[in-house]
């Protein structure tokens, strides 16, 4: 039957990728997007030659047996992006030169006291998710928008007295 063959190949591909694994004779680093990666490949295994290709990581693909990366260069002013297999035997080196800092979660709250945030029916940029809520963070200046309200005050006094003085003229 259908998820019998697919129990069969989700078996069959983990073995491949602990065989893989045993094979290699070095230690893969964790990989994330922007990471500085370092890797040596082998180009033909008949001529014993291989290269070096030092890139940004862009991409990570984590597809059990297919996982692989994308690290992306520039020479001589044209980009270069190359997608590295994760277990692949062509693989010899892989370097994780210069490791993006790993942050905690941000803070989604406001940066400021504003009062459009009491509401929580509306946000401009807001994703639902069930029960969860994400808000983009939007730039705020700090104070603008809570003088929004004291600013609609005075404007609507100044137009009822201008409107009063419109009716006695």
């Amino acid at each position: 039957t259908l998820t019998e063959c697919r129990t069969l190949l989700h078996h069959l591909h983990l073995q491949e990728i602990e065989r893989m694994r045993e094979k290699r004779n070095f230690i893969m680093p964790s990989i994330r997007p922007g990471d500085l990666l370092e890797i040596r490949y082998e180009l033909s295994r008949s001529q014993q030659t291989f290269a070096v290709f030092q890139g940004y990581c862009v991409d990570v693909r984590n597809r059990r047996l297919n996982s692989g990366f994308v690290v992306k260069n520039t020479y001589d002013d044209v980009g270069v992006e190359q997608l590295f297999p994760r277990y692949s035997p062509r693989l010899l080196d892989v370097r994780n030169v210069k490791q993006v800092p790993r942050h905690e979660k941000p803070d989604l709250r406001p940066r400021t006291r504003n009062y459009r945030y009491r509401w929580w029916y509306y946000h401009r940029a807001e994703f639902a998710l069930g029960k969860n809520t994400l808000i983009q963070q939007i730039p705020q200046k700090p104070g603008i928008m809570s003088m929004e309200p004291k600013i609609r005050h005075v404007l609507s006094r100044l137009r009822k007295k201008y409107a009063m003085q419109r009716l006695e003229a």
